[in-house]
């Protein structure tokens, strides 16, 4: 199956006091059509800049160092001046709250992005469009909703319209970064539901980021498991929660609670993932790997192919010393 979007070596770094932050350290990774890419790992692994990368939506301090993002025939990268992305992709960002302007009813926000998009569109027609798509993502009274303001609905509700907003461009790629932080996990698991049934109707790619295998288990087609700016496993849902290979991934398997059954306490990975001011070469999970491997210390181990579905940063027998 042809990909819908290829990102190859992908870096990006950040100006900080310290220096140059590694964030994104050589990332390959495809969307194919019609799927739901969960991208599992802790804070501060690069699971957002990845999303914002393509996005374009990097603040000032994040620079592109290298790598290349295709998307229909084109590179985004080079043609960043153009940005034809907008138009295909939509995003959802973790704080439905943070990402509604409080002065503004939810109509006039919503109106503004189809003014912006389709300038020839009537009023009449945007706002039956508004009233169609909230309906759409279950929001009852819409055209009530539409003249309220974001601090008058609740967490859920406020998503809900966060969901909505992004769909008004019918994007055929939709990021959702940690969609469910700010909600309980009663509301969270309607949100995900909700966002794997719209993927299916207008057959368009979820790319979800979660910190929680559980979720990704539930809702993905594929997995990919980031740590320290790299994309260290990928896999099928079947083939990864079957027959996970990175020690990483092992790791985080291993604390899921169904997997500490008659233990006191649950498992943890003890420290955290490094902030990285330089090029390094080695496999900077190592430290935190207590199955590291001399060579783990030298070299990091290349992304290989476990099977046609499934890669994972692993040595096999036989490799280089």
């Amino acid at each position: 199956m042809k990909n819908l979007l290829k990102i190859k070596n992908l870096r990006v770094d950040f100006d900080q006091m310290k220096g140059q932050l590694r964030a994104l350290r050589g990332i390959d990774l495809e969307i194919m059509p019609n799927e739901i890419l969960c991208i599992v790992g802790e804070s501060g692994c690069g699971k957002s800049v990845l999303c914002k990368t393509i996005m374009g939506l990097l603040c000032k301090e994040g620079k592109i160092i290298d790598g290349h993002i295709f998307y229909e025939g084109n590179d985004l990268i080079q043609q960043a001046d153009q940005r034809i992305v907008p138009s295909d992709f939509g995003l959802i960002l973790q704080d439905p709250l943070m990402a509604l302007d409080p002065k503004m009813k939810i109509g006039r926000q919503m109106d503004e992005v189809l003014r912006i998009h389709f300038p020839d569109m009537k009023k009449k027609e945007r706002k039956e469009k508004i009233e169609h798509i909230l309906q759409d993502v279950g929001i009852d009274r819409p055209l009530l909703r539409m003249e309220q303001y974001p601090h008058m609905l609740s967490g859920g509700m406020r998503q809900r319209i966060v969901i909505a907003t992004a769909l008004l461009k019918s994007p055929k790629i939709l990021f959702a970064d940690e969609p469910t932080t700010a909600l309980d996990p009663i509301i969270s698991k309607k949100i995900l539901t909700l966002l794997a049934k719209l993927a299916k109707q207008r057959e368009m790619s979820v790319v979800l980021v979660v910190h929680d295998l559980g979720v990704a288990y539930h809702f993905a087609d594929r997995i990919a498991i980031m740590y320290a700016g790299k994309i260290v496993e990928i896999a099928t849902n079947k083939d990864l929660f079957k027959d996970a290979r990175h020690p990483y991934t092992k790791a985080l398997f291993a604390s899921l609670p169904e997997n500490n059954k008659g233990n006191s306490r649950l498992r943890t990975l003890q420290g955290s993932a490094p902030m990285l001011y330089e090029d390094i070469e080695y496999d900077v999970f190592a430290s935190r790997n207590p199955n590291a491997c001399e060579k783990d210390y030298v070299k990091q181990a290349p992304l290989i192919k476990i099977s046609d579905t499934h890669y994972a940063a692993i040595w096999q027998e036989g490799d280089d010393e």
